[in-house]
């Protein structure tokens, strides 16, 4: 099964106005909160993984000029929950 794990960080934005827009496009998507502004989701549909973090791309495309991209990390696998804790 696919997994797909997100970590974002963004500077300047006032009210984490950005970041809610972004963590709106994780959530409708499946994906759960595992840290600060990071999401994981376990997923059949590697499809759909992929049009998620899509959208997502295309969200940071359009944030206004004054907020900025600290880092952005994407991690795809395939997940075997037979190795979880």
């Amino acid at each position: 099964m696919p997994r797909a794990i997100v970590r974002c960080s963004l500077n300047a934005d006032q009210g984490s106005v950005q970041r809610n827009d972004l963590v709106a496009i994780l959530t409708a998507a499946g994906f759960e909160r595992i840290g600060t502004f990071s999401y994981a989701a376990d997923n059949s549909d590697t499809a759909q993984l992929l049009a998620t973090v899509s959208r997502l791309l295309s969200r940071l495309r359009q944030m206004p000029g004054h907020v900025r991209l600290d880092h952005l990390w994407i991690y795809i696998d395939k997940h075997d929950p037979e190795f979880d804790d």
